[in-house]
């Protein structure tokens, strides 16, 4: 009788935590998109509109500007953290490929905001940083 007092306890709750582990891990993987009017590179802030869309393996800055059109393209190699996605927060981590140069893409959600920070990463140079403080989020 205790066994299925404790049973019955238990296991809605292992089936809930269970679920919201993979609703977060499920979020690493997911398709999204994410739209800006204004991108920081290197501390300097840049009126273009950028499209960041995640799409399987394949992750796309598209650029549209005064006389710019143009997308960037890089292979998801890596994805690791947790999203809520209910609330869009938390923080999500991919490691990137642009042809065989390396990269990293950090999405941050807070109460206050949600930023994606994408940095290019050139080994015997400065590494390039692009922040996108996003005003419109699909999927994520």
């Amino acid at each position: 009788m205790k066994y299925t007092a404790i049973h019955r306890l238990y296991l809605p709750i292992l089936c809930f935590l269970m679920g919201t582990v993979a609703m977060f891990s499920q979020s690493q993987n997911i398709d999204w998109s994410a739209e800006n009017y204004l991108v920081n590179i290197n501390g300097t802030n840049v009126e273009i509109k950028s499209v960041l869309t995640k799409q399987g393996n394949t992750f796309t800055w598209h650029q549209d500007g005064y006389n710019t059109d143009s997308s960037t393209d890089f292979t998801v190699v890596t994805a690791t953290g947790n999203w809520d996605v209910q609330n869009q927060l938390g923080e999500l981590n991919y490691t990137l490929l642009q042809d065989e140069m390396p990269a990293t893409l950090k999405v941050t959600g807070t109460a206050e905001s949600i930023v994606v920070l994408l940095t290019i990463i050139h080994p015997d140079q400065s590494d390039d940083l692009y922040s996108f403080e996003v005003e419109t989020l699909t999927n994520l």
